[in-house]
């Protein structure tokens, strides 16, 4: 079975590396973070969001929405540690994706 994936390369490194993977019709990996427009500290979260919204439209369709995206991908060596931390984490992700991730 083959996958279909395509790269989103934008911004100065985008000849160096991309800055995310579609992976078939319907998710988007990304890479690093993307860069808002808006850079005042009263909009960051809309900022974030509405960044990945327009990467995310690009490679999709303007139907797409934050449950096409994979923002990050975790490796855990700790779990112990991973499992201490991870609530709070998770509410700072929740605040700018309007919900908790899947």
């Amino acid at each position: 079975m083959s996958i279909n994936k395509k790269l989103y390369r934008s911004g100065p490194y985008a000849d160096l590396f991309s800055q995310g993977v579609q992976v078939g019709k319907r998710s988007l990996y990304g890479r690093g973070k993307l860069v808002p427009r808006e850079r005042s500290s009263a909009g960051k979260i809309w900022a974030k969001k509405m960044s990945w919204l327009r990467a995310c439209k690009k490679c999709f369709s303007p139907h797409a929405n934050m449950d096409n995206i994979v923002d990050e991908t975790w490796f855990v060596t700790d779990i112990d540690d991973c499992m201490a931390k991870v609530k709070n984490y998770l509410q700072s992700v929740s605040v700018c994706m309007a919900k908790l991730p899947k």
